[in-house]
């Protein structure tokens, strides 16, 4: 079994790599943004925590290292069709645009304005 997160949900494939759980996250770009905001940040996502549990897996393999915390064995990535749960790319380019304001945002302190204008 094999427990994969996409930036449209998570899923649990077997070992042909048909899908045999999943959990999408929600149609909005401002839900998908922050769960690509935790992901970078190493945190593990509640949709692959339930899935764990729902699917009751015991032995998987994970194709990223965060996901080892949770009991994966890390494998080299290999080919996965997910493309019938796949949203449309424009969600995917509305939540990068999203990322990056938040991303700018945290990198610059109030203060920083006042120090430039002066």
């Amino acid at each position: 079994m094999l427990l994969v997160t996409k930036w449209f949900g998570t899923f649990v494939c077997d070992d042909d790599g048909n899908v045999v759980g999943h959990k999408s996250f929600p149609k909005e770009f401002e839900a998908i943004a922050k769960r690509l905001e935790r992901m970078e940040d190493g945190e593990i996502l509640s949709e692959e925590k339930g899935l764990i549990k729902s699917v009751d897996l015991k032995n998987f393999s994970v194709f990223e290292r965060r996901l080892e915390r949770l009991g994966g064995v890390l494998v080299e990535e290999r080919e996965t069709d997910l493309s019938e749960h796949e949203y449309e790319k424009k969600l995917l380019h509305e939540a990068m645009i999203e990322l990056s304001k938040r991303k700018m945002k945290s990198s610059v302190r109030d203060d920083e304005h006042v120090v430039q204008a002066i």
